[in-house]
């Protein structure tokens, strides 16, 4: 019924016909995200990339990046709330760092593929500027249009949805990112000097701990203790990379 109500819409005695893209986005969004459209703009806004607009000189349409921000928010509550309950003997420590490998963008770059949203993406970006990073910036526009078109219920149903069919939580807990070699990897690719600094600081009960900074040009972006030299890198690694650019993801 409300395919049909989306396929025909009456003005009047007129009956208005969708356009080509909007169908094909109606059943792209019903099949894979279980529920269908009734705003559609909404939909259409949120797989159009700031390119078209730009390059194209079409000032009247509007890109994704205000339902993006939406979506961001909600996923980190919905994705919050389900690893709350689903261990409920785990600190926040842990919980943050789950978080940040379901959220993260390397993570959500990989989903979005795998759910072919980079297929129905409307983009205008050349070989030299194109990005990954804008597969999983749709992927939270959409949620972020699931959200005003249908609700937070229905949003948080198809997030945990796509959880379940889509990501091996056990396989995720197990997995060590290593934010160090992610942060070298960064500065190589921007030209930026990377120095690790880590001392022993003290040794309690024969448990050693270490603290390290990380340097960016000179200025420290991260801080952090642990009980090894390695784990203490890490997390100031960790901590860098989240100041710099404001996005975890983790190594496949």
């Amino acid at each position: 019924m409300k395919a049909f109500k989306f396929f025909f819409s009456f003005i009047g005695n007129k009956i208005e016909k969708p356009l080509p893209r909007d169908i094909e986005i109606f059943w792209f969004v019903k099949k894979t995200f279980g529920t269908s459209p009734e705003k559609i703009e909404l939909y259409k806004t949120a797989l159009r990339h700031r390119s078209v607009t730009k390059r194209l000189g079409q000032i009247d349409l509007v890109s994704n990046e205000r339902l993006e921000f939406l979506g961001d928010a909600v996923l980190d509550i919905v994705v919050a709330h389900y690893l709350y309950y689903l261990f409920p003997e785990k600190d926040e420590g842990f919980l943050t760092k789950m978080k940040s490998k379901i959220v993260g963008r390397a993570n959500l770059n990989s989903l979005s593929v795998k759910l072919k949203i980079d297929a129905v993406i409307e983009a205008n970006l050349g070989k030299s500027d194109a990005s990954e990073s804008i597969n999983g910036d749709a992927f939270e526009a959409l949620l972020g249009a699931i959200y005003l078109d249908k609700g937070y219920l229905v949003c948080q149903k198809t997030i945990h949805k796509i959880i379940k069919e889509n990501i091996d939580i056990s396989s995720l807990e197990s997995t060590e990112t290593d934010f160090k070699s992610k942060l070298i990897e960064w500065g190589q690719k921007e030209k930026k000097k990377i120095v690790f600094q880590c001392e022993l600081v003290s040794s309690r009960n024969f448990e050693p701990m270490y603290v390290a900074n990380v340097f960016i040009e000179g200025e420290i972006k991260g801080t952090a203790e642990g009980p090894s030299k390695k784990k203490a890198e890490q997390g100031a690694a960790e901590e860098g990379l989240i100041k710099i650019t404001g996005e975890l993801g983790y190594l496949h």
